[in-house]
């Protein structure tokens, strides 16, 4: 097979790089940019050895698995003293997208940075004593990689 290019490829929502590979057997990176994807090879974008033009390939897609991603929030203690800190874990169900600290609801506390990714994610939250503490985020605040909403936690 010869002149396999990524601008060969049909695609929805994705980014595709890094095609390497010989022969009948190729690989390629392939980057989601928003959900829902697909990826198909256009008829005529290769050439098998006796000059023969391929077919279209089959879609490869992903679409929502009806599925959303649940949220645990951990490490909010009961109780604490004057110039305490702690560590808040947000613990999804999957790995999701777009979730940072605007998300997040904190009362009678700041929040330092969100950090962590796919999955889990932590931030330092400091009381400022003028009353119970409580961390929430709302439902919707993040997606899972096949676009469906997360669950409320809080």
């Amino acid at each position: 097979m010869t002149g396999l290019t990524l601008s060969d490829f049909l695609t929805t929502n994705v980014t595709l790089s890094a095609l390497s590979g010989s022969g009948n057997s190729y690989t390629m990176q392939a980057t989601a940019t928003d959900f829902s994807q697909s990826i198909q090879l256009n008829a005529n974008a290769v050439l098998d050895a006796a000059g023969n033009a391929n077919a279209a390939s089959n879609v490869i897609s992903v679409t929502p698995d009806g599925t959303s991603p649940t949220l645990t929030i951990s490490g909010v203690p009961g109780s604490f003293t004057p110039g305490d800190t702690f560590l808040v874990t947000f613990t999804f169900s999957e790995a999701v997208v777009g979730f940072d600290a605007t998300d997040v609801t904190v009362t009678n506390a700041t929040m330092g940075a969100l950090s962590g990714g796919g999955s889990v994610y932590a931030a330092t939250i400091t009381p400022d004593y003028s009353g119970n503490v409580s961390v929430s985020v709302a439902a919707g605040a993040a997606r899972d990689l096949t676009g469906e909403s997360s669950a409320a936690a809080g």
